[in-house]
């Protein structure tokens, strides 16, 4: 047992994560001997600010990367989302009204998140050229459609919610400001809300799944088509969410802000989805259907449909993939006594 906790630590020490924190810890400490106002509450305000899209963006992203898809498109939708609401306040199609706002902004997500479900769950294109097209419709039509007008000045109800903080930092030494916005708490409660989700429920378990092996989940159970569609949806509402708070944190709605956003929030959307165990299904199945590579809930979704007189047994044994050790199933008829 102690071998074992041993193992884990050194597990979770040399993961990607901890490398990526070794290395901002590192960042930081070589920014703060150069300039020792770098550790300062200042900075960490500032970092919480900036950061706010790039981690709703991430998360969206994480999402459909855990599916087993990707999403180029969320930058093209975001401008959409934001620019369309306050085209259509400044013409005097809205109310002033920061719900009605966000309502109209997730609902223009909600349609290209299913117009991308359609694309890759329904009609089979790969996710990467689907996202494409629907990336160059977005951008293509609302320019059309709309024009490239750049829209600063907040209507008064996103101001008002723009001057909501949290805590106002006063710096001793120049007197200065810095306010941490309530919208901070957005990604923060998006991060935990998503992390029990994924964790905890069947459906975090299945988007897991057909990450992993689509034919395994299909076996086991889980709806493909309708775990795809659901991650393209939610990456869609929260990418229409995002790019209004975008809006309202930088007092400016414009058509031309794609490339900062896709450059950043897809790589901090890669996610490295580590397997637990591995299983073989070897026998009682058709032969296109053996040797695949079985998550736990698929193995106990499968063995609860199995006819009497098989059994689902395990046995360990070292193979050579990756240098990694794993368990291989057995189905077969129960062993003689």
């Amino acid at each position: 047992m102690i071998t074992t906790k041993n193992q884990k630590l050194k597990m979770a020490l040399t993961s990607t994560p901890m490398i990526l924190i070794y290395v901002m810890v590192v960042f930081c400490l070589i920014a703060a001997i150069r300039q020792p106002a770098f550790i300062s509450p200042a900075t960490a305000i500032n970092l919480g600010r900036a950061g706010i899209f790039t981690m709703c963006f991430a998360i969206c992203e994480m999402v459909v990367i855990i599916s087993g898809g990707i999403d180029v498109s969320f930058p093209a939708i975001g401008c959409v989302a934001m620019y369309v609401p306050m085209y259509m306040y400044y013409h005097e199609m809205l109310p002033d009204n920061a719900v009605v706002f966000f309502l109209l902004s997730m609902f223009i997500g909600l349609v290209f998140g299913i117009l991308n479900g359609v694309l890759v769950s329904y009609l089979r294109l790969p996710p990467l050229i689907a996202t494409l097209a629907t990336s160059s419709i977005a951008s293509g039509g609302l320019v059309m459609a709309l024009g490239t007008r750049e829209f600063t000045t907040l209507p008064p109800s996103l101001q008002s919610l723009y001057e909501i903080n949290m805590i106002t930092y006063m710096d001793p030494a120049t007197g200065f400001t810095y306010p941490l916005t309530v919208l901070f708490l957005v990604p923060v409660i998006l991060c935990v809300v998503m992390a029990l989700v994924l964790r905890y429920t069947m459906l975090g378990r299945g988007l897991y799944a057909i990450g992993g092996d689509q034919n395994a989940a299909r076996i086991a159970g889980f709806n493909v088509r309708r775990l795809q569609f659901f991650s393209y949806i939610f990456c869609g509402v929260m990418t229409g969410a995002t790019a209004l708070i975008y809006t309202t944190r930088m007092n400016s709605s414009t058509t031309r802000l794609r490339s900062p956003w896709e450059a950043t929030s897809s790589t901090a959307g890669r996610c490295r989805q580590e397997q637990e165990s591995s299983f073989w299904y070897t026998s009682a199945l058709p032969e296109n259907c053996r040797r695949i590579n079985f998550c736990p809930v698929a193995r106990w979704r499968i063995s609860r449909t199995l006819p009497r007189g098989l059994s689902f047994r395990t046995r360990t044994r070292s193979y050579s993939r990756s240098s990694a050790s794993s368990s291989q199933a057995y189905i077969g008829p129960p062993p003689k006594t």
